[in-house]
């Protein structure tokens, strides 16, 4: 594999945008399954060691949102820099797949 002599290899900054955007939706489903486990948990199950192990949890549902928020952040991020690098060699900012996250 060639190596970048100058700039940025748009398709792969493409290709890493997308994994980033998977990587985020797969936090975001997470944070819904941990949501979901908690309700049937308080459904099943009450008393001190069910709060104490929900409240050692809470906090990291908003975390993972922040956390998703941020991969897609970087993912346009990507986007932008891939589509920049294109128009700068000339390819007129297009995009290698018409797919877009």
């Amino acid at each position: 594999m060639a190596g970048v002599t100058s700039g940025a290899d748009p398709d792969r900054l493409d290709e890493i945008s997308e994994l980033m955007r998977g990587h985020a939706e797969q936090i975001g489903q997470l944070s819904e399954t941990r949501g979901h486990a908690s309700t049937v948990l308080r459904a099943s199950w009450s008393g001190p060691d069910m709060e104490y192990l929900l409240a050692q949890t809470d906090h990291l549902r908003p975390e993972m949102a922040r956390t998703g928020s941020t991969l897609v952040a970087f993912a346009d991020q990507l986007r932008h820099q891939a589509d920049e690098q294109r128009r700068g060699s000339g390819e007129g900012g297009r995009r290698r797949s018409s797919r877009r996250a």
